[in-house]
């Protein structure tokens, strides 16, 4: 399937998550989805940075690397970024066009020793149609494929203050 490149056209609504989502990874940006052709990585674990240095050289369809993407759209580069796990519908780009979360590198990874747990009907009182409670948690032996965005701290409280029904909440950065 053609996902396109107008995130305002992506075909699966942000109520419909956790899936389906972007299947490769991309540079959002409110006006476009560059999608990117990630280099295959052999490693069973990197360092954050290590990370950074390989996502900031990978190449969009266009032939431009990420880092010369956010460089022309005027925002940090990826070595001054820092990662969050975007589970659910913050990897969707309809809603992070309606959270207005600006430039933002999205990668897939496989994660080691993490589970997701969906958690719909633990409490009656906050069901809502379309909205998926999800939690995160340590569990040896499992794994999850799951989204890494790099985002700046700006955007990282921004997207947290819409999970918190845009209250600032209990967040504080680390």
């Amino acid at each position: 399937m053609d996902l396109g490149t107008n995130p305002r056209m992506w075909p699966y609504e942000p109520s419909n998550s956790p899936l389906p989502l972007p299947p490769q990874p991309l540079v959002f940006t409110q006006q476009h989805l560059h999608w990117i052709n990630a280099e295959h990585v052999e490693s069973n674990s990197m360092s954050l940075e290590q990370i950074r240095d390989s996502v900031a050289g990978w190449k969009t369809d266009s032939g431009m690397s990420v880092d010369a993407l956010l460089e022309q759209e005027g925002v940090v580069p990826m070595a001054e970024r820092r990662p969050i796990l975007l589970l659910g519908e913050l990897a969707n780009p309809r809603r992070l066009i309606d959270v207005n979360a600006g430039p933002l590198p999205i990668i897939n990874v496989r994660i080691d020793d993490f589970c997701r747990t969906w958690t719909d009907t633990l409490d009656s009182r906050m069901m809502n149609p379309g909205v998926h409670h999800v939690t995160a948690a340590r569990t040896p032996g499992w794994w999850e494929s799951a989204h890494l965005g790099f985002a700046t701290m700006p955007q990282i409280r921004q997207l947290m203050e819409h999970l918190e029904d845009g209250s600032r909440g209990k967040w504080k950065p680390g």
